[in-house]
């Protein structure tokens, strides 16, 4: 068994026409199964000190950015000497007037990106409080799940999947997202596993496609 890589539905060994899209079918065209497949393109599992640390961070940003922006100044001054003096001078004042400017621009930037790391973990904490007041809601999983991926704490986004698993093993979303965290994890088989049974049990036409989609591009790959 095969899939198209048009529709992203199966289509049997041999055949030359796609019976769901119609589009034609060529042996590069279709993709076998493999549970030993090339690597993806996948993002760390590994979080930086600022993803970890995102109120250092901005303190960081606010108190170092003017020495940098200083330091940049002091190299535009130094390479003003190659240029003449009327030029140079020009040069060194319009970087001079840009820097409050530069500065407030990352300092703006930073600010964003730290308060929505902050709305991201109030939204973990949210579902936190869901789980503590029922612990049988899956959904509450699965949605804590979705939070934690979205911060590329991978592992405890993979716990949640299993736990939403657990008390409702029909439900395709959580092997659909859990298998998509294990491709993140660089665990192409588990990913795989997670895909089929996904394609297995979805009833939603979305979630069927983009789970053959993303099965077909994982053993298609060209990354070893």
């Amino acid at each position: 068994m095969k899939y198209c890589p048009n529709c992203g539905k199966a289509a049997a060994e041999g055949m030359k026409f796609c019976p769901h899209c119609g589009r034609g079918l060529t042996g590069s065209e279709l993709g076998g199964r493999q549970r030993h497949v090339h690597q993806p393109e996948v993002r760390s599992k590994k979080m930086n000190w600022s993803e970890r640390h995102p109120g250092w961070t901005l303190v960081l940003v606010i108190i170092c950015s003017p020495f940098v922006l200083w330091g940049i100044v002091f190299a535009l001054i130094a390479l003003a000497f190659l240029f003449p003096p009327s030029t140079g001078e020009a040069f060194v004042r319009g970087a001079i007037s840009a820097m409050p400017v530069v500065y407030i621009a990352v300092v703006i930037v930073v600010v964003r990106w730290y308060r929505a790391k902050r709305r991201q973990s109030k939204t973990v904490a949210n579902y936190g409080k869901a789980i503590e007041l029922n612990p049988g809601d899956a959904e509450a999983y699965l949605n804590r799940g979705d939070a934690y991926g979205e911060i590329a704490e991978y592992d405890k986004a993979i716990a949640d999947y299993s736990r939403a698993i657990e008390l409702d093993p029909t439900d395709a979303r959580p092997y659909y997202n859990r298998g998509l965290d294990y491709l993140n994890k660089g665990d192409a088989p588990k990913a795989v596993s997670d895909l089929e049974k996904c394609i297995a049990l979805s009833t939603d036409p979305a979630i069927t496609k983009e789970a053959q989609r993303t099965l077909y591009e994982i053993e298609n790959s060209p990354r070893k």
